[in-house]
């Protein structure tokens, strides 16, 4: 890099930055051990000996895999059934990632309702293969549910 000797007129303007950047930073300190102070009060600390920091890490997955399956069920009512819920968590447990909500048909001719769900699958913990998804998709899910009553389509 070559250095000039030379004023190019943008001195103050340089200054003026950096005494701007310097009074931030110190701003944000002082935000931080705001913050800080409020955080140990709300958690009745009384000094940062009483914080506990961990000695042990965790390993996670950084990007796990994801993969979404949609399930259809029938139903006597147009309302949820009440224990959809409870059986998809206890069934895919650290495995789901996210349970929606789809559309509801209904079925005049037989008068009965389809439930649609879009379930998204991810471990943070351990990476998926998509033959373990399969497996808990269309194996263990589809077998809970219908052990607790579903008919599937």
């Amino acid at each position: 890099a070559v250095v000039s000797t030379q004023s190019t007129g943008n001195e103050g303007m340089f200054s003026e930055l950096f005494e701007l950047h310097r009074a931030c930073k110190s701003k944000r300190r002082r935000l931080d051990e705001q913050l800080d102070k409020a955080i140990m009060k709300e958690m009745g600390l009384e000094n940062t000996k009483d914080i506990f920091y961990p000695t042990s890490y965790e390993t996670r997955t950084l990007y796990p895999l994801e993969e979404t399956h949609d399930v259809s069920l029938w139903c006597n009512s147009r309302e949820d059934p009440p224990s959809i819920i409870p059986t998809v968590l206890e069934t895919l447990g650290l495995n789901l990632h996210k349970l929606e909500k789809g559309e509801v048909y209904h079925d005049e001719e037989n008068n009965r309702f389809s439930h649609n769900y879009r379930i998204t699958y991810r471990n943070e913990w351990e990476a998926l293969s998509r033959s373990q998804i399969k497996q808990l998709a269309h194996g263990e899910l589809r077998d809970a549910l219908q052990r607790n009553g579903f008919t599937l389509h």
